[in-house]
Parts: structure tokens; C-alpha cells; sequence
């Protein structure tokens, strides 16, 4: 499998491993993420997120014969807003959070992934109101 090094710093960042853990589809998509802890010189599986594939809704546009697989994976949206609620607990945004590790470098980080989906959201409605979205068309 393909291993992701975005991550990587060379610190503690370095005994998480990423793989796409599935073959790209036909499109060169991968739609699983692996993830490896370095634990007592070995890797351990510690987790996966499923991306979905295929439309998760049917809109009244698609033809009614088209197949909805419905929901099997989460979006980039829905990783972005867990990254996000993530960072506001440390800048003690949420509710019972303290923001003991509140520094600029999340505030920033909160900005952009916020930014992130902002774009992402503009792309879905954009789809939406041309009647593509759910389907392969560009």
C-alpha cells in the first residue's frame, strides 16, 4: 500500500504511519486511510477512516434506475469539522474544555481547515445547483 508523509516532522509524529489502504479506483481515488502506531519495535493497526464512494443521497434529478449505495464512508467535510472542534477544545472553545494549549499556531490552523470547508461546501452547492452532484461529471 501506499504510505501518506505529509505528517511527519520528526518528532513523535514519526511513529504514526499512514497508508491508503485499499487500491485506487478508477479514477486513482482511495477511499481507505490506515493508520500504525510504532509500539515495543512492531506496527499496530490502531485505526481507519472509509471515505464514501458513490453518492450517499438520491436528488431528484438522477435517474431512477441509478443505484445509491448510500452512506459507506465519511467526506473530506466531515474529517474537516472533527479537526476543527479538535483544535477549538484546545483553544477552550468548547463547552468544559479549560484551553490550557491555547496558542496562535491553532488559531491559524482553526482558520484554514475552517477555510477548507468553507471551499468544500462551495464545491457541493455548486454541484447542486447544476445537477451533478452525486455523480461522476466534473
Amino acid at each position: 500500500m501506499r504510505e501518506i508523509n505529509y505528517h511527519k516532522t520528526g518528532t513523535a509524529t514519526d511513529v504514526v504511519k499512514i497508508e491508503a489502504g485499499d487500491d485506487a479506483d478508477k479514477y486513482g481515488v482511495n477511499h481507505r486511510y490506515d493508520f500504525w502506531l510504532h509500539k515495543h519495535n512492531e506496527w499496530a493497526k490502531s485505526g481507519s477512516v472509509q471515505f464514501q464512494k458513490g453518492s450517499a443521497v438520491k436528488h431528484p434529478w438522477m435517474d431512477a434506475k441509478g443505484e445509491i449505495p448510500g452512506p459507506n464512508g465519511v467526506t473530506c467535510e466531515v474529517l474537516l469539522a472533527v479537526l476543527i472542534d479538535h483544535l477549538r477544545s484546545f483553544q477552550g472553545e468548547i463547552p468544559g474544555s479549560k484551553g490550557d494549549f491555547k496558542c496562535r499556531a491553532n488559531a491559524l490552523a482553526i482558520t484554514h481547515l475552517e477555510e477548507a470547508l468553507h471551499w468544500l461546501k462551495h464545491r457541493t452547492y455548486d454541484r447542486i445547483e447544476r445537477q451533478v452532484e452525486g455523480s461522476y461529471q466534473v
